[in-house]
């Protein structure tokens, strides 16, 4: 919508039934998560209302503000996901352009004695880094990841 006149500028279709959160990658990409019962991800085109991509989402994403990031430029996507317990506990990168998972972060290592709660994600302005904030039951840590994969 524009926001001066109200006016429907364009429209997408999206599959029903659904919740999705929505984010720009860039002004003529839109990303669509749904990490309901459905679990998956979409990306469009604005400009055709095309779908470049789609994926799954492998692992029980959290659907919270700061659970996920875009990379610079809307390449990559962090989540924050629960792979085992009820806290999310790895992050998942997946590559927009291909709907590919890039890779996979485990903050407190896997088989961790404690189970580390990833609470937010954030990629640098440069999108060579990853920040993300683990804390555990006992201390929070700020980890700055550069994986060179992200590049």
């Amino acid at each position: 919508m524009q926001t001066r006149s109200g006016k429907l500028h364009r429209a997408i279709s999206l599959p029903n039934p659904s919740e999705f959160a929505l984010y720009f990658l860039r002004s003529d990409r839109l990303l669509a998560l749904d990490v309901t019962e459905v679990k998956k991800g979409m990306v469009f085109d604005l400009n055709n209302g095309q779908t470049i991509a789609n994926f799954p989402v492998q692992f029980d994403a959290e659907d919270r503000t700061g659970y996920f990031a875009i990379s610079p430029g809307g390449r990559f996507l962090a989540m924050a996901c629960k792979e085992r317990g009820s806290l999310p506990d790895l992050i998942v990168i997946v590559d927009l352009t291909t709907g590919q998972t890039a890779g996979e972060l485990y903050p407190g290592g896997r088989g961790g004695r404690t189970e580390p709660q990833v609470n937010a994600l954030a990629f640098s302005p440069d999108g060579q880094e990853l920040a993300a904030f683990v804390g555990t039951p006992d201390k929070a840590n700020l980890l700055d990841i550069s994986p060179t994969l992200f590049i």
